[in-house]
């Protein structure tokens, strides 16, 4: 038995951007504070409610789908994706789960220690 085809519709018109604001989004330049400003009905999930209740506490501005709010740690981390060779990935996560950590920290840790002794800064 064929199945019923979904109805057409049209798509709704895009809204319109600001040049200004494109612009800053392409050089990658963080938008400025009123651009970024959500009613507080879209506050996004990733928002720290402790916040409020410290006085020096920043809401982190999150200029790009890249960095990541976590709360557990209570700091801004960038994403990235890594490629490890299949028996570096296998000693990373035993070593990972024999000390309780997370995958991220231990690789942060020994990147960390690697630019330091490298001399990077």
């Amino acid at each position: 038995m064929p199945r019923k085809k979904p109805p057409l519709r049209l798509r709704r018109p895009a809204d319109a951007v600001d040049p200004k604001q494109a612009e800053r989004f392409v050089s990658g330049v963080e938008a400025a504070p009123e651009a970024v400003a959500r009613p507080v009905a879209d506050a996004p999930a990733h928002a720290d409610p402790r916040a409020a209740k410290r006085p020096n506490a920043k809401a982190p501005v999150m200029a790009s789908k890249a960095m990541v709010y976590r709360k557990r740690t209570d700091d801004l981390r960038r994403r990235m994706t890594i490629y490890l060779p299949e028996d570096l990935s296998r000693r990373l996560r035993i070593y990972a789960a024999e000390k309780d950590q997370d995958y991220s920290v231990v690789l942060a840790e020994a990147l960390g220690a690697l630019l330091d002794r490298k001399g990077v800064r």
